[in-house]
């Protein structure tokens, strides 16, 4: 008896050792990216899309209105329920802070479930979500609240995802209807979920030539060869859902200077471009690398190397239909954004930089699912393999660590060259409370919400865009009186110390 309990404690060992990596992962994550809400900040857009959903009548007064390029429906209706679970503006920072930590962490465990559904192997699962989660080539998509719909953008495309491989795995037509509706919603949080529908057809597309090549060429009329048609309807729907005056807006942005978005679109530039985000963002990014622009003529034979190392890969992958979707995650997701940004000099926007982290988040997870594909059955996470896992993404955060802290850091005008600080949030909050302050009174007096603003003027909140007045915040009292505009401000005035 006592020489079985060796082998039984392998045997738990192995059982358990993808979920220990599993949760690792969560960990050194949250360790990564974790600094925005120990320091949370607006920045950038995010008081627009706070103050579009302030109230009710403004979530449903601009459900539609596109955010630049995103149309995100749902991106409205979730803020309005941040700004209720905040109650007051001081509050807003934190838990927009908190939107892109979460919907990550609901990312890596949807991936884990969706790869070991597909290979049914908890190892390679486990190890997938660590190649995607530990990393902060897409941190901004984390940090920032405005691009952090871009990731509960991906939950809904890995849960369409999962809705296709259940319809595989059990024919059932709700299973297909549940992508349909995923892809069709995945795109109302953030203009990269249009590509829920091509990517979930790739992989139906994909199950059914593989069964051909089980079944031979009389098998193809056993296969449901139209099942792949009904991700993309998703997409065709959200589109067709759209009023024209967000059609419109989409269409003839500012930054195109005149010019409409298939006018600026060109795929030529984008392939280019892509071609030198592949080495600088996501191959050197693995490394903690940014800011840094490989020079046009090493590009070529960059990619000659990297070519001929995927080739390998897939040569011995004994998934290739893994291999293949996380291909149409990279290239899909870099062909579309560089193809319409190819109007945009790439070394002037810097595309190398942090500054463009948001759209690396689908390549990023490209990639995981691309290295897992091409590893053989009978990997196995025994007792030193996970010791070695576990070291790995202890070395992931001391190297990508300090990208995070880059991003969060700021130069004082004639500081010396190392005379960087982390962002400050006291400034914003300063401001933020003035506002709560100023809606007392509001109260206090029966001053509405439209007076205050006429007596106040305009304010913008420290770090954010100067588009908004941050007084729009300001709720006002339910129940005004009439008063002027030179007495509410007398009446506001007096608060101040």
């Amino acid at each position: 008896m006592p020489a079985a309990r060796p082998s039984c404690t392998v045997w738990r060992m192995r059982l358990d050792a993808p979920r220990m990596l599993l949760v690792l992962t969560f960990a050194a994550s949250l360790v990564v990216n974790a600094l925005p809400v120990f320091r949370p900040v607006l920045v950038g857009d995010d008081v627009e899309i706070v103050v579009r959903s302030w109230t009710w009548r403004r979530t449903r007064a601009t459900l539609w209105e596109p955010q630049n390029e995103h149309a995100m429906p749902l991106g409205r209706l979730s803020t309005r329920g941040l700004v209720i679970l905040a109650g007051r503006p001081t509050l807003l920072p934190l838990l927009t802070a908190l939107q892109g930590p979460i919907a990550q962490l609901t990312a890596i465990g949807l991936l884990y479930v969706f790869v070991r559904r597909e290979l049914n192997d908890p190892n390679l699962a486990a190890l997938a979500t660590a190649i995607f989660g530990v990393t902060s080539l897409y941190h901004q998509a984390i940090s920032w609240f405005a691009a952090s719909f871009s990731l509960l953008a991906l939950d809904t495309m890995l849960l369409a995802l999962l809705a296709a491989q259940s319809w595989v795995h059990t024919s059932r037509c709700w299973w297909l209807v549940a992508c349909t509706i995923g892809t069709m919603l995945s795109p109302a949080w953030f203009a990269s979920g249009v590509l829920a529908g091509p990517l979930c057809a790739m992989y139906l597309l994909l199950g059914n030539v593989r069964k051909v090549e089980e079944l031979g060429a009389e098998g193809w009329w056993r296969v449901r060869r139209l099942d792949f048609l009904a991700p993309p309807l998703g997409t065709v729907l959200f589109a067709a859902s759209l009023p024209p005056s967000t059609v419109e807006h989409v269409m003839h942005l500012e930054h195109y200077e005149g010019r409409s978005a298939t006018d600026a679109f060109h795929f030529g530039t984008g392939t280019w471009y892509t071609a030198r985000s592949l080495v600088d963002n996501l191959c050197l990014g693995q490394l903690g690398v940014s800011g840094v622009r490989c020079p046009n003529w090493l590009v070529p034979f960059a990619l000659v190397i990297i070519g001929a190392a995927a080739l390998v890969w897939w040569g011995r992958a004994p998934h290739r239909r893994l291999l293949a979707l996380g291909l149409g995650f990279i290239f899909g997701t870099y062909l579309l954004v560089y193809s319409a940004r190819a109007e945009w000099d790439y070394d002037w926007a810097d595309f190398s930089t942090p500054t463009w982290g948001r759209y690396h988040l689908l390549p990023q997870l490209g990639l995981a699912l691309f290295v897992v594909g091409g590893i053989r059955p009978g990997f196995v996470l025994d007792r030193r393999r996970l010791r070695i896992a576990a070291f790995f993404l202890v070395a992931a955060c001391i190297v990508h660590f300090p990208r995070v802290v880059a991003q969060h850091c700021y130069r004082e005008p004639g500081a010396r060259p190392f005379g960087i600080r982390l962002i400050d949030p006291a400034e914003q909050q300063a401001v933020l409370v003035r506002v709560e302050e100023l809606d007392a009174r509001c109260l206090e007096f029966s001053i509405d919400a439209e007076t205050a603003r006429a007596a106040l003027g305009r304010q913008t909140l420290p770090l954010c865009s100067d588009k908004e007045n941050v007084l729009d915040l300001l709720r006002g009292s339910d129940k005004p009186r009439q008063i002027s505009v030179d007495e509410a401000r007398r009446l506001l005035d007096s608060g101040r110390d």
